[in-house]
């Protein structure tokens, strides 16, 4: 059988360009807003938006899947094989990887060992099914030291047991009081590539989503591209960072030589057909946002003046923003971004 591996998002490329200065500059405040206690339950259910386009008559789809927590459980072979070499092609920079059988006499400070390897969830999507699996390894070079890695994987459920396909690896758990769960939206960050979900757009006519640290491979047809100079911090001899420029948006990424792709690190539109993932467009008014994005749990306003509102999820404004421009009440212009310290 065919496995497949499909690519996860990049660590560390999480930068902010010199092209987002001056968007609500003045009346900067930082806002406290607490956040709502995590649900405790074993099962959880959970809603998910599915499709939706951009108009004024478009219907969102509901899916509702619940997602359970399993006993830890023992792993077939070809399943520990298929995450250690995906571990093993993702960490090149040790000199070597020890398998969970392997025995070690004598290790150097450059060489770590897979100790353990347990599924903890499962969730059903459609006609896949998906299993989150925690790697335990040992790093010689911190006496020993313990640190656990949780991997998604796939497999349609006509596959069996077999797991067949890795998703990438999950850089964020939701943790409750019976353990730790992924949850439907995990699922997309990875396949699409994102930083976060919540900080995204939707595209009509476009499969994936859009933003940070995603890929700009998007309306190709309509990109006019330029090098930006001194737009930024250049991390490695090779990197540089790029205008993305379509018709009434600006994308703005970085390349890394190391890796040979582009990332995104900041996206400002204000086309008609594209949206927010929480369904703000251009034209929706200010207490459309206000009321959409005070509703979830985590999101900060960080940015509250006459003509623009920004969210984060950190009080600092570091990590993934938004940020909506008014006129007239009316949101004119939506800026996207990856913020670095």
């Amino acid at each position: 059988m065919e496995i497949k591996l499909r690519s996860f998002k990049s660590i560390g490329i999480c930068l902010i360009t010199l092209f987002l200065v001056g968007c609500a500059k003045e009346e900067l405040g930082l806002k406290n807003q607490s956040s709502t206690e995590m649900s405790k339950k074993t099962t959880v259910s959970k809603t998910v938006l599915k499709e939706t386009t951009v108009s004024e008559t478009r219907t969102t789809e509901i899916v509702q899947s619940t997602e359970k927590i399993v006993d830890e459980q023992d792993v077939s072979s070809e399943t520990i094989a298929l995450l250690s070499d995906y571990f093993k092609s993702e960490y090149t920079y040790f000199t070597k990887i020890y398998d969970m059988y392997e025995e070690v006499k004598a290790a150097n400070d450059d060489e770590v060992k897979i100790d353990n390897i347990v599924k903890l969830q499962e969730i059903k999507v459609g006609d896949e099914l998906y299993g989150v699996f925690k790697l335990t390894n040992s790093f010689f070079y911190n006496d020993g030291c313990m640190e656990d890695f949780y991997i998604l994987l796939a497999k349609s459920l006509d596959d069996g047991q077999t797991w067949t396909e890795v998703i990438g690896e999950l850089d964020k758990l939701h943790e409750r009081q019976d353990g730790y769960v992924f949850t439907e939206e995990d699922i997309i960050e990875l396949e699409n590539n994102l930083i976060n979900l919540k900080f995204s757009f939707r595209l009509d006519g476009y499969d994936g989503l859009i933003g940070p640290i995603g890929s700009p491979d998007f309306l190709k047809d309509e990109e006019k591209s330029e090098v930006l100079d001194d737009c930024g911090v250049i991390y490695n001899y090779g990197d540089y960072w790029m205008l993305h420029t379509y018709p009434n948006m600006e994308v703005t990424s970085y390349y890394s030589s190391e890796f040979d792709k582009f990332t995104i690190n900041t996206v400002a539109t204000q086309r008609k057909d594209m949206m927010t993932y929480n369904g703000i467009k251009i034209g929706d008014s200010r207490d459309k946002v206000v009321d959409t994005y005070s509703k979830i749990e985590g999101f900060i306003n960080i940015v509250d003046s006459e003509n623009a509102l920004a969210y984060s999820e950190d009080l600092q404004g570091l990590g993934a923003n938004m940020t909506f421009e008014f006129k007239d009440e009316k949101v004119i212009k939506i800026i996207i971004y990856n913020a670095f310290d």
